[in-house]
């Protein structure tokens, strides 16, 4: 399983309090559950630049000072 899914906001997979036009990307997987996290994004290059930010195990990263 990848750790993120990065599709086009369409009339299937939008959802109450998303933006209509975009792109939203999922990410932290579960086994059991599916994704755990969801961001949209107003074009595909910032899309980008949020799930190379991920980790391997598709989590957000840490941020420093962050226990």
């Amino acid at each position: 399983m990848a750790n993120f899914e990065t599709e086009k906001i369409t009339g299937d997979n939008w959802r109450p309090g998303m933006p209509q036009e975009g792109f939203l990307v999922r990410y932290r997987p579960h086994p059991s559950f599916g994704w755990t996290g969801r961001r949209c994004f107003a074009n595909p290059a910032e899309a980008e630049t949020f799930t190379s930010s991920l980790t391997p195990e598709g989590d957000l990263p840490q941020v420093q000072g962050e226990i």
